[in-house]
């Protein structure tokens, strides 16, 4: 089987991938398995895992267009789960958020600085610096809980809309999400409107219409695409 996949992917990327099948060599067998286990992680996702499950196929037999375009839906799946970690969030919680924002107008990737301003503003506000903490103050929102550890930027998120949406739409509300969120800070405006109701309801719907991968099938993402990455495919 391994024999095949290694004369299966020199026929179909002859033309173009010569050069990089000449240098994978005996690293094909291991790349075909990553690929193999992602398509079993991603067979669980429904609608938004339909697009994975030709990557198998995409490396023993399938055209060479399917297999830049399998690799273009997996980069997005590893592109994903780093950002997702730099924003100190779950992959679940990032991909909710991202499909509120797109309903409110925006997106993660654009709000990708406003997100860590954010973050930054909670653990100044947790370390003591006065402007962070008056500005959390004022919502009446406290970024521990009560046994001291730091909440997540997700819990944060909620507990500041719930008290954002009763705020009046005034100057002093508008100058709050820029010492939050910063110059971005208005773009967000209506997804903080929303409450914590609201933007659980539309994180609910993410999932409903399969636009939630899940963590073990971005992990595979992220593995597979790393392979390429070495493999310099």
């Amino acid at each position: 089987m391994a024999e095949d996949r290694k004369v299966g992917i020199s026929i179909i990327l002859k033309d173009k991938m010569s050069s990089a099948i000449k240098k994978a060599g005996n690293a094909v067998s291991a790349l075909a398995a990553k690929a193999e286990k992602l398509k079993q992680a991603l067979g669980k996702i429904a609608e938004a895992a339909k697009p994975f499950g030709v990557l198998a196929a995409a490396i023993t037999g399938a055209g060479a267009a399917t297999f830049l375009l399998t690799k273009r839906i997996a980069n997005n799946g590893d592109q994903m789960i780093k950002s997702a970690q730099r924003l100190t969030m779950t992959t679940d919680a990032f991909q909710k958020f991202d499909h509120i924002m797109n309903i409110s107008g925006t997106s993660m990737k654009e709000q990708r600085g406003a997100m860590t301003r954010f973050a930054r503003t909670a653990r100044d506000a947790a370390n003591g610096v006065k402007i962070a903490e008056e500005a959390f103050q004022r919502l009446n929102v406290d970024v521990k809980n009560s046994d001291g550890s730091f909440k997540t930027t997700e819990q944060l998120i909620f507990d500041v809309s719930d008290s954002f949406r009763q705020m009046p739409p005034t100057v002093e509300k508008s100058a709050l999400m820029m010492d939050l969120f910063g110059r971005s800070g208005a773009q967000l405006a209506q997804m903080m409107n929303l409450g914590s109701e609201g933007m659980k309801e539309l994180g609910g719907e993410a999932v409903r219409l399969g636009g939630v991968m899940e963590e073990s099938a971005a992990k595979q993402s992220e593995s597979f695409v790393d392979a390429l990455t070495r493999l310099k495919l």
